[in-house]
């Protein structure tokens, strides 16, 4: 994909408001949301951010801004945004812009033994340092990406637009009521929370000597049951697919998984050494939080593809909840 002239002469304002130096070689980044780019310059490398429009509101910018500097100073391994000393005016023209040293490293490899005790280990203690972040926003939903309410909604909306997608729409329908019956509010309220990731997949995870070298993107950090990243890891990494997840591909992102509870149970073990063990509540309910979290990869996916596809988009398997969840440890 070629990189804009305007983009390109943005990056100029950015990268010398930032002074990182002037840009020397572009490369675009996955993302399915955010423009994200890497930028070489005479003083380092750099990822610049341009934030999808939805993410900015001056709160949420200051959350997420706070929740990184916090996590950073209690060592786990995130990557606080440089800060400008004296704001110019490219933050309220072309969007909001950020600005990330490079961290060196690979995504992670789905279904990779090494990678996932990797994982579980450093998510523990993002947890267990999240547990003491003083700060709450809520972004969407009091559950975040994940209500019960706002998929129901997403439901409705994409009924609106693509009444062809009926049939599958019914379906993720009748999931989230049954997960949702499953973990009500109160439920979910009383079960342990801490600062979350948001959305841990391959992607948002790098990986360089067999640690995880970085979390990345945590647009969707916040206080929530810590069951909220189990889930994520559960679909995203201790599952494989069919090909390599592309964080810049919503079809890609969302392609069946293929679930190896063995490799959760192991995961599980790790996270629950490292850190503390799920309690009996959390058990119970894991696996409601999974399939609202799938339900929400689904639906939230199928409104960022084309109306006359979204049918296709969610007819994909698997097609009944024991296909996804048959065997949870």
């Amino acid at each position: 994909m070629e990189i804009p002239d305007k983009i390109r002469a943005v990056l100029e304002t950015v990268c010398a408001e930032f002074e990182v130096g002037s840009p020397a070689a572009i490369a675009i980044l996955p993302g399915t949301r955010n423009l994200n780019l890497k930028v070489e310059t005479s003083k380092g490398a750099w990822v610049v951010r341009r934030r999808f429009p939805g993410y900015c509101e001056p709160a949420r910018l200051e959350f997420d801004r706070r929740a990184l500097e916090f996590l950073a100073g209690k060592g786990v391994p995130v990557v606080p945004s440089l800060q400008l000393a004296h704001p110019g005016p490219i933050s309220s023209q072309e969007g909001h812009w950020e600005v990330y040293p490079f961290i060196q490293g690979g995504p992670l490899v789905e279904g990779d033994r090494s990678h996932l005790r990797a994982l579980a280990e450093a998510l523990a203690r993002f947890h267990a340092a999240g547990a003491d972040f003083p700060e709450r926003l809520e972004k969407l939903g009091p559950r975040g990406e994940t209500d019960p309410n706002v998929l129901l909604s997403q439901a409705n909306e994409i009924l609106q637009t693509s009444p062809n997608a009926a049939p599958q729409v019914s379906r993720y329908r009748e999931w989230v009521i049954r997960a949702a019956e499953a973990l009500p509010d109160p439920l979910f309220a009383s079960l342990p929370h801490t600062l979350i990731h948001g959305d841990i997949q391959p992607a948002n995870l790098l990986v360089r000597e067999g640690r995880i070298a970085a979390f990345l993107d945590l647009d969707w950090c916040g206080w929530q049951a810590r069951i909220y990243d189990l889930a994520y890891a559960f679909l995203f990494c201790c599952s494989t697919h069919s090909s390599r997840i592309e964080g810049g591909d919503i079809w890609s992102l969302t392609q069946t998984p293929n679930p190896r509870p063995e490799l959760f149970a192991e995961f599980l073990q790790v996270y629950e050494e490292a850190g503390a063990p799920l309690s009996p509540s959390e058990q119970t309910v894991l696996t409601a939080q999974i399939t609202l979290t799938w339900c929400h990869c689904r639906l939230a996916g199928a409104l960022k593809v084309a109306p006359m596809d979204r049918a296709t988009f969610l007819a994909r398997p698997p097609h009944t909840l024991e296909e996804l969840v048959y065997s949870i440890p």
